[in-house]
């Protein structure tokens, strides 16, 4: 008995330290995850400016094109942000148009261009570009709009526009029968006569307007001899004409001789500009015949003047 009391002593701790295990709780690590979707947000355009190349923006363009210029260089410029980041941007569809967005390229009413140039700036959700544009001198004059779009890879897109004035430009050359292509030449005539026939002057458009053109001409003079004869001996119409009567100074030159003055005369002749399907010089112009009358009297001598053209405007 007294051996039985001794083992159930020895025991007891272990028994107590089993029983204390099992009435204490049980403590099991665990893990939990957190989720969101974060939604693609379309790209948004800001800041488009149309522009000549290398300006500030003043609301036109072609301010310093030139007559017959090819290639002059116009620029479309924008912003493009994308809270989601720039790294998944399309390269921008951009369209110059006078008429619709998406119509076909065309030198007189639209162009196109989709490999912009693009500046990134670290650390920003922004990407500037900058969309070139070459255009022909005779693109048509009126207001241009610059449309662009842009998309990112998840095909959320923007887009948005600039308009801007493209400025009348009326120049004109123009060219004699046969050369030298700037000289009217009567060739040799005797005092008191007429020219036997009408010498012809190729008038051409190389604007982006329909013109009509201020005339004017200085007296025939011998700068040797100090010798002249008045530039009203010189007469002009539209077609080529046989009579040899002096003219008139109110006469209208669509139809009968007009007397050349040396003050300028605005010629209704509507030239109209080069379309895009012409040839270079050969729908765009008219042609102007003149003939002269040498005074009885006349000192014989080499005359020269200079017969001044000028583009107007003409609607």
């Amino acid at each position: 008995m007294l051996k039985s009391g001794k083992i159930f002593i020895m025991l007891l701790p272990i028994v107590l330290l089993f029983m204390l295990l099992f009435l204490l709780p049980t403590v099991i690590s665990d893990t939990a995850t957190a989720r969101v979707d974060v939604g693609n947000t379309a790209p948004t355009i800001s800041n488009v400016k149309l522009i000549d190349w290398g300006t500030a923006d003043d609301n036109q363009i072609g301010d310093s094109m030139t007559g017959h210029e090819y290639n002059y260089r116009v620029a479309c410029n924008f912003t493009v942000t994308d809270i989601n980041g720039v790294s998944d941007i399309k390269v921008p569809e951009a369209n110059l148009t006078i008429t619709g967005i998406y119509a076909a390229d065309d030198a007189d009413v639209h162009y196109s261009n989709n490999s912009c140039i693009y500046n990134y700036t670290s650390g920003t959700n922004e990407l500037t570009f900058s969309c070139l544009f070459r255009i022909q001198y005779y693109a048509d004059n009126g207001t241009w709009k610059c449309h662009v779009a842009v998309q990112d890879q998840g095909g959320s897109r923007d887009n948005a526009t600039d308009t801007a004035k493209l400025v009348a430009l009326t120049s004109v050359v123009v060219n004699t029968s046969s050369p030298p292509y700037d000289v009217l030449d009567f060739g040799s005539m005797a005092a008191n006569s007429n020219s036997s026939s009408a010498n012809s002057l190729k008038i051409i458009n190389i604007g982006n307007t329909n013109l009509d053109i201020q005339i004017s001409g200085t007296n025939m003079t011998n700068t040797t001899l100090s010798t002249h004869f008045f530039v009203e001996n010189i007469t002009y119409n539209r077609t080529y004409y046989v009579e040899t009567k002096k003219g008139s100074k109110t006469a209208n030159p669509n139809t009968v001789p007009r007397r050349l003055q040396e003050s300028s005369y605005t010629w209704d002749i509507n030239i109209r500009d080069r379309d895009d399907a012409d040839s270079d010089f050969t729908v765009a112009n008219k042609t102007a015949q003149f003939r002269i009358i040498i005074p009885a009297g006349q000192t014989a001598a080499l005359y020269r003047n200079t017969i001044t053209v000028n583009g107007q405007y003409g609607g």
